[in-house]
């Protein structure tokens, strides 16, 4: 007779052979598997837009903090959502920009956002201009598979944000705890 942890571990790699073994979901099937339940309750607010790339924050990486900088002459070193270790940084932190006055949700709440099949979790990490809608981080336009260049990148048009009032019940203290989270939500893990 194996032993149990043996037997667990055999089916564990029967499944992950398994799970590589199997095609990729492709057209309108990727658009419902992209479509986890949302461990939130409540509705969320639905937008549909463009997203235009926001490269507010502070870019720990100075290479590549030369080169945002170089190329987007708006950025600044500050986002509106702050922890411990400071304002976000946005090659790391997906997060989306609330315009000026939108009461549908406040920062440190999360958002699901939806781009050609591909879903990504992020934080409302920062403000922008009134009535304009449809900015997200640099992090958040490479998981959804968008140029994530600060001048030339985003998507017109066709990006889903499902935004969930009160959802910022988790408070993490530092950006690695947040990403750390975002990326369970992603995979449907629990939170802790």
């Amino acid at each position: 007779m194996k032993p149990p942890i043996l037997v667990s571990l055999c089916v564990c790699a029967a499944a992950a052979v398994a799970r590589a073994q199997a095609p990729a979901v492709t057209g309108p099937a990727a658009a419902l598997a992209a479509r986890r339940p949302a461990p939130f309750p409540g509705a969320p607010v639905i937008r549909r837009g463009p997203l235009r790339i926001d490269t507010d924050g502070v870019i720990q990486d100075l290479n590549l903090r030369r080169r945002v900088i170089a190329r987007d002459r708006w950025h600044k070193d500050d986002t509106s959502l702050r922890l411990d270790d400071g304002a976000l940084d946005p090659t790391v932190v997906p997060y989306i920009v609330l315009p000026e006055g939108y009461h549908g949700a406040r920062l440190g709440d999360l958002a699901r956002v939806t781009y050609r099949g591909r879903a990504a979790w992020a934080v409302c990490g920062d403000r922008g201009p009134r009535r304009r809608f449809g900015e997200g981080s640099v992090a958040l336009a490479r998981r959804l598979g968008i140029d994530p260049d600060g001048r030339t990148g985003g998507a017109d048009d066709g990006v889903l944000y499902e935004i969930f009032p009160r959802s910022a019940r988790f408070a993490p203290r530092t950006q690695r705890e947040l990403t750390t989270y975002l990326w369970r939500l992603e995979l449907g893990l629990p939170a802790s």
